[in-house]
């Protein structure tokens, strides 16, 4: 969270003619300026907000996803088969797409030790339950401390 004197310096320094590339991201609605009583937009001051162009995002749907996937499976030289993309595509909507993409490379090598020229349905399961994203590590680790408890 950035305070009205940090403002101050970037609008100094998008002044000078090596000017940076200034690039911040935010989620905040219209709210106070951090060091002042004055609200705006995202919380920027609006000397600054003028200067700055603002691209919203949106989620990537699942044929966007789909697509992002099979492009990243054509660069690793993976072959993957309709219901593996699906599960995979599933995956992606559910947790993140990093993550499905990191699937790729695992249900590969899963692939190649079971000497299979492309990936499958069974294989990308056989991922999924092999690398639990950090959300699954939690429920576990709550399930195992609250059974431990009742235990003692």
């Amino acid at each position: 969270m950035l305070d009205i004197e940090c403002f101050s310096y970037l609008n100094r320094a998008l002044e000078h003619d090596m000017a940076p590339v200034l690039i911040m991201a935010t989620n905040r609605g219209i709210t106070k300026i951090r060091g002042t009583s004055y609200s705006s937009p995202h919380g920027i001051p609006i000397d600054l907000l003028d200067r700055l162009l603002i691209i919203s995002t949106s989620p990537y749907t699942e044929r966007d996803t789909k697509q992002i996937l099979s492009i990243r499976c054509e660069e690793e030289d993976v072959e993957m088969g309709d219901d593996a993309m699906l599960v995979l595509t599933k995956i992606g909507m559910e947790t993140s797409l990093r993550y499905a993409i990191q699937l790729i490379t695992c249900a590969s090598l899963f692939a190649a030790n079971e000497r299979e020229l492309r990936l499958v349905l069974t294989t990308s399961r056989e991922c999924t339950l092999c690398s639990l994203t950090r959300h699954d590590h939690l429920n576990i680790s709550r399930n195992t401390t609250k059974n431990s408890c009742s235990m003692t």
